[in-house]
């Protein structure tokens, strides 16, 4: 044993011991005796050197038996048997979630790999226990959001009896799949979520004021308290509803997301018509031919789950008529579980919010990523397998489709690709083919010792191209990054596709074109400083990346492909902080506008929050308005319409003409 090892052991002597054999004894300095100090002292210079070796005979005899004590206390630790926690469930075999009941069963009271902890470390040293399923995902940067454009145009172009016609405010991932947001507007008013309070404004330029207002406010029957947050809203197509989604928490029940269906027909005199509930926090939620897709996550406690009552481990919906567990047939699961956090995914009628079908992906990433018919929702995991002689664990992702195109939802299959996905802007179906970005990590090791530098772990990122018609892989690109970097944003669009990869604060862009899955090529830009959190699509192949140059420090810069490499046009940059959700931005490649909150630092503490609207000509960016505007970063929006910017905050509003 190396001689830090007694080191080690010798300090997890417990003091009584040397105590014990020695009352005297100040165990070497380390423990104060009040009042004896200057006898002690005496007391040694009578004793000499003869004393001092019986005191360190005694004192090291104490360890001795310190030692002994530990390793007998240690080895019943190690070689006394697992209990077998296997709970029996036979009796419940007649219920319709006896199988979803036997996969919990087993994630919560399986019976352990090894028979004791020695043979669970002696496995882990040899590399002999390669069951990792169970392990959870690595992590990894969340936000970064980067759309593939479109989603300019109203769902139908209809108009509302009071004679209003919709009009798109949010950048849309998917043309015709609108997203919730804080802002939406028709020709006549825009609507700005304000925490709590839906809020009316007319658009009248200069003379523009709040016509409206609607508060959700929590609620108290006495009995039970629950307390309610709207996060985002939909605007109808008639321009005559609005329908916020928000989460609240039911002291009795636990987290849950309400819908709420408000008659904006008068702006002064608004009413809730309709209500509805699911379990679990809310996630994301688009709105499709009438439809409301909704995603919420919630988080069972297996441990304390009663078999016998389904509504204690499995999401319920309230439809207005109480909860209901959502039935056996519409939850989806691994073979073997590795969380036990569902995403819950419900449809409505938009217009009356009936319920038009349910299903509860467990083990699956709250958000989706959502075609013109199809829902993606992805499962991270790790792998153990043997390569070469030794063994790698690497990130690996299950990609799971749902059809909502027609009336109920329909399972379509999976796929498995090597990597973990950023978020849903690194996904997208065009022409029968899902393309996904993953960032690839890898541990590698043999022998209890890792491979290659950082504890073994390779970072990189790859794309991969699945055939939706039958789930196989029909193309990649793997390692397509320096080595050590990760996908920090991508966007596609059409045959084409951006994707930034980052380690630290420098990154390179890489265009990808993508018309033949079977021979993709792609072109990159050199190492450059910052990276960009989230990737534009502005027209004409452009690309505009938002994102970071360093601690507090915005770098907006543009791209286009040349002849070999990714060119950067221009960038403007401020040591300012932003906010990394994509929908906090204002996109208008009509008109060449680019506009966010931000927190600058240089001004004073009235004045540190704002809004900045830059204008892009395709050749350099312009700030056209840098003004004080109260509130988070996040939760600032800002709209133009005919000359005038419109800008909001929280309980602030402002309007700039543009000149």
């Amino acid at each position: 044993m190396k001689e830090r090892d007694y080191i080690r052991l010798m300090d997890l002597a417990d003091d009584k011991y040397i105590l014990e054999a020695d009352p005297d004894a100040e165990l070497a300095g380390r423990i104060a005796v009040p009042g004896r100090r200057t006898e002690r002292e005496t007391a040694h210079a009578k004793k000499g050197t003869g004393s001092a070796s019986r005191r360190r005979a005694i004192k090291y005899s104490a360890i001795a038996a310190g030692i002994a004590v530990c390793i007998t206390a240690g080895g019943l630790g190690l070689f006394l048997p697992y209990e077998d926690g296997v709970y029996d469930i036979s009796a419940y075999e007649g219920s319709e979630y006896y199988a979803l009941i036997s996969k919990m069963n087993e994630y919560v009271y399986g019976e352990p790999k090894s028979t004791n902890n020695f043979n669970k470390i002696m496995e882990a040293i040899s590399g002999s226990d390669k069951d990792y399923s169970a392990s959870p995902d690595f992590g990894g940067a969340s936000g970064g959001d980067a759309p593939d454009g479109g989603g300019e145009e109203s769902p139908d172009g209809s108009g509302g009896s009071q004679g209003e016609s919709y009009e798109e405010v949010t950048d849309n991932q998917t043309e015709g799949v609108t997203e919730g947001d804080l802002i939406k507007r028709s020709d006549r008013y825009i609507y700005y979520l304000d925490g709590n309070e839906l809020e009316v404004f007319a658009i009248d330029g200069g003379n523009s004021q709040m016509v409206g207002s609607y508060e959700f406010v929590s609620m108290d029957d006495g009995a039970n308290y629950r307390n309610y947050a709207a996060d985002e809203f939909y605007l109808s197509e008639d321009c005559l509803t609005v329908t916020v989604v928000g989460t609240y928490y039911d002291n009795a029940y636990g987290y849950f997301t309400s819908v709420i269906s408000l008659d904006v027909t008068d702006p002064q005199n608004i009413e809730e018509t309709h209500r509805v509930a699911v379990s679990g926090t809310y996630s994301s939620s688009r709105v499709k031919d009438g439809k409301l897709l909704l995603a919420t996550q919630y988080s069972a406690s297996f441990g304390r789950a009663d078999y016998s009552d389904p509504s204690t481990f499995v999401p319920q919906q309230d439809t207005g008529e109480g909860l209901e567990p959502l039935p056996s047939e519409g939850v989806v699961s691994p073979d073997k579980l590795t969380s036990s956090r569902f995403t819950v995914v419900t449809q409505y009628d938009v217009a009356t919010l009936e319920a038009k079908g349910a299903a509860a992906y467990l083990c699956y990433a709250g958000d989706f990523y959502a075609s013109s018919e199809r829902l993606y929702f992805t499962r991270s995991y790790t792998e153990v397998r043997e390569e070469g002689g030794c063994y790698v664990r690497s990130a690996m992702t299950e990609i799971s489709c749902l059809n909502y195109g027609g009336d109920e939802f329909a399972f379509e299959g999976s796929a498995t690709i090597e990597g973990k996905v950023l978020n849903r802007y690194s996904m997208d179906e065009y022409k029968g083919v899902l393309r996904v970005f993953t960032t690839t990590r890898r541990i590698e090791y043999s022998g209890g010792a890792y491979i290659g530098i950082s504890g073994g772990e390779k970072l990189n990122a790859s794309l991969y191209c699945i055939d939706i018609s039958d789930w196989s892989v029909v193309g990649s690109v793997e390692n397509f990054a320096p080595e050590g970097e990760s996908v920090r944003s991508a966007r596609f669009d059409g045959d084409t596709a951006y994707v930034c990869t980052a380690v630290e604060i420098t990154d390179p862009v890489f265009f990808f074109y993508l018309s033949d899955p079977e021979n993709i090529t792609y072109r990159q830009t050199a190492v450059i400083s910052g990276f960009s959190t989230s990737l534009i699509d502005f027209g004409d192949g452009c690309a505009v990346g938002i994102g970071s140059d360093g601690e507090y420090a915005l770098k907006i810069e543009a791209y286009v492909p040349g002849d070999t490499g990714i060119v950067p046009l221009c960038a403007y940059r401020a040591d300012v902080y932003y906010s990394s959700d994509y929908k906090a931005y204002y996109i208008d490649r009509e008109n060449g506008f680019i506009g966010l909150g931000i927190t600058d630092y240089s001004y004073g503490a009235e004045a540190r929050s704002r809004y900045i609207l830059l204008y892009f000509d395709g050749e350099s960016f312009t700030e056209v308005i840098n003004t004080p505007l109260a509130g988070a970063a996040d939760c600032k929006r800002g709209v133009y319409v005919d000359g005038y910017f419109y800008m909001f905050g929280s309980d602030d509003f402002k309007v700039a003409k543009i000149g």
